[in-house]
């Protein structure tokens, strides 16, 4: 078996891939690992992208108590080959990061992703294959600690769309300037790209831990040009391992 595991700053992702038809995916943070201790089998070759330390140290725990000698890490720089093959431009290769890069594998041309998780990661691959970079900042709960932590009389809010634009009550207008706020603003990078890069074709794809709350605050907006894929990281490493897996 083979398992691929996305390792952010929050939380742990796993793709175990059980036959080129057959997988199963699977996440959580680093204090709940042993509940997946199960779906680890002594013989994996497991492949790792890893931004936290230490959750990637919580993980190797579990790998060395499972006996698993075959680990292997995203490199962006070992790729070269790979990126070739795939007729795609990064250069930026030596200093992106391993989730960034498997991000940008993942897309197909002209197409702009945005990856909500502790940090939100705008990137845009135009329609000549070429990675032209994007815009990187804070994810929607990190922008919520961050006023809660700069105050002495906010709280730390949940994450809930607002049924309104406007509002008199606390919690509901914090997450109204960060929920819509950050999906009002990807709504614009959008359509700026599609205009200043002469990209009619242009997709939007919305990936990471928060992207269904940005789902909803599109759906209050009645925008409708973009798709929701929970896997999109995974699919670069599929594309990067050249593995064969339709997911």
């Amino acid at each position: 078996m083979k398992l691929l595991v996305d390792i952010g700053n929050t939380n742990l992702h796993f793709l175990a891939i059980k036959s080129e038809e057959e997988y199963e995916y699977l996440v959580c943070d680093k204090h709940k690992l042993s509940e997946l201790s199960s779906l680890i089998e002594e013989k994996s070759q497991v492949y790792i992208s890893s931004v936290n330390q230490d959750n990637l140290d919580a993980l190797l725990n579990i790998l060395k108590s499972k006996n698993i000698d075959f680990i292997k890490y995203i490199k962006p720089v070992d790729f070269v080959e790979r990126i070739a093959e795939l007729n795609i431009a990064i250069p930026n290769l030596n200093f992106l990061a391993p989730d960034l890069f498997l991000d940008v594998l993942g897309m197909d041309k002209s197409t702009l992703v945005a990856d909500f998780g502790t940090a939100a990661k705008y990137l845009f691959l135009n329609k000549n294959g070429e990675f032209k970079g994007g815009t990187l900042g804070m994810g929607l709960k990190s922008t919520n600690k961050a006023l809660a932590d700069s105050t002495d009389l906010l709280e730390e809010y949940n994450l809930e769309v607002p049924d309104t634009f406007i509002s008199l009550n606390t919690k509901d207008a914090i997450n109204i300037d960060t929920i819509f706020g950050s999906a009002n603003k990807l709504i614009s990078l959008y359509r700026l790209i599609k205009k200043e890069y002469n990209e009619p074709k242009l997709k939007l794809v919305i990936t990471g831990r928060d992207a269904g709350i940005i789902e909803k605050a599109f759906e209050r907006l009645e925008f409708e040009e973009y798709t929701l894929d929970k896997l999109h990281t995974f699919k670069g490493m599929i594309k990067a391992l050249n593995l064969k897996l339709d997911i």
